[in-house]
């Protein structure tokens, strides 16, 4: 599949968005910067880092290699990164070296990473910024031209409607866990009736994102997933890939093998049948990569090593 032929969502302030977009979460030094190279090789448009990952320098210098080798201009290009729990204080500042970092004068759309602030350099919840003052500070970096579009990130119902009720400008996009294991439609449902989009992370439950007190389940193992696989004559990542669209999410993924990026990028040239899609969201609801909650002191966080 190539760049021009990928599929993109129209997003609520006219910005068309790359349906298919690289995951960065883990990659580290030059394999970073490589994997992003490659990405925009292969095809890729929309790319996806944070603060937090502690690699947009790597994705920056990845974006700007590929933009001197001459594969990409940059308004072809849809970068997004996010804003840090303990950043919302100064989403200025934030931004501003996040796009130092990316060598950027801009980013294609920036998120709230989480619907909670911290007191600088802590994990101690900062009661004296809320969603609403955070939301306002990320229109003005619209309003700045620091981002072209702003969104968050693992936002439920309730501090969306927040958001909707006392907004200028709209959250484009919502970034949470889906999977056919959580396929997240009630959340999907919400969002689309107001005109919001969700992207999808974690949508191959890798097992390298899956913490040690909750079993790991091989998704792509599923007796459903490799039928489908073998019917429609795709890898079982695939399958479960192809589904995100076939629902109307977005969706990142991360890989640094080069064949694998063709293969999780390659998921336009087929489709699943209304039925099996139906039978791939109807899985018992279980949510595998983010059973803990930021918006709750670190003490109660369940990931903790004890």
């Amino acid at each position: 599949m190539s760049a021009s032929t990928q599929p993109f969502l129209t997003l609520n302030n006219g910005l068309k968005f790359p349906q298919v977009g690289l995951g960065t979460w883990k990659g580290i030094g030059t394999e970073c910067e490589d994997m992003v190279y490659n990405a925009i090789k292969v095809g890729y448009r929309h790319i996806d880092t944070a603060r937090i990952y502690n690699n947009e320098d790597q994705v920056g210098a990845g974006v700007a290699r590929a933009i001197k080798d001459g594969l990409v201009t940059r308004d072809e290009l849809f970068i997004v990164t996010k804003l840090w729990n303990d950043d919302q204080h100064d989403v200025e500042g934030a931004l501003k070296a996040s796009l130092s970092r990316l060598n950027l004068d801009y980013v294609d759309l920036y998120l709230v990473h989480w619907p909670v602030a911290w007191k600088k350099g802590t994990t101690l919840v900062d009661e004296s910024i809320g969603n609403l003052e955070t939301w306002k500070s990320m229109e003005r970096m619209v309003e700045m031209k620091l981002a072209k579009s702003i969104g968050v990130s693992n936002f439920n119902e309730a501090e969306l409607q927040d958001i909707f009720d006392n907004c200028t400008i709209k959250p484009v996009v919502n970034q949470v866990e889906i999977h056919p294991y959580f396929n997240n439609f009630k959340l999907q449902r919400f969002c689309h009736d107001n005109q919001v989009y969700l992207t999808a992370y974690s949508a191959l439950m890798p097992e390298s994102t899956s913490y040690k007190f909750i079993p790991w389940v091989d998704m792509a193992a599923d007796p459903l997933v490799v039928a489908l696989a073998e019917k429609y004559e795709k890898s079982p990542q695939q399958i479960l890939l192809r589904w995100q669209l076939e629902v109307g999410n977005s969706v990142i993924t991360k890989s640094s093998k080069v064949e694998r990026m063709h293969q999780n990028f390659d998921i336009i040239n087929f489709k699943i049948d209304p039925e099996d899609v139906k039978k791939l969201s109807s899985f018992p609801p279980k949510r595998y990569r983010n059973p803990h909650d930021f918006r709750m002191p670190v003490e109660q966080w369940f990931f903790k090593d004890e």
